[in-house]
């Protein structure tokens, strides 16, 4: 009955880590979309004019280009 348990809860235990399911990719989240980027950006960029000049703007450019969503 001693030995039991212990075989019981390492059966148990590699059962439930057996299963190996791929996660589900998730949707979107409104921070993520290209309406939250281009309401930030509106907000930001007369900011950043004001304060420091166009050439500050270069600082906020991404090196590559990201996927854009749609506005609806």
């Amino acid at each position: 009955m001693v030995k039991l348990l212990p075989l019981l809860m390492i059966a148990g235990f590699l059962a439930g880590c057996a299963g190996s399911s791929k996660p589900t990719p998730e949707a979107a989240t409104p921070e993520e979309s290209g309406c939250y980027q281009a309401e930030w950006q509106a907000q930001s960029v007369p900011l950043v004019n004001k304060r420091s000049g166009p050439e500050a703007l270069e600082k906020y450019e991404s090196p590559q280009p990201s996927k854009e969503h749609g506005c609806p």
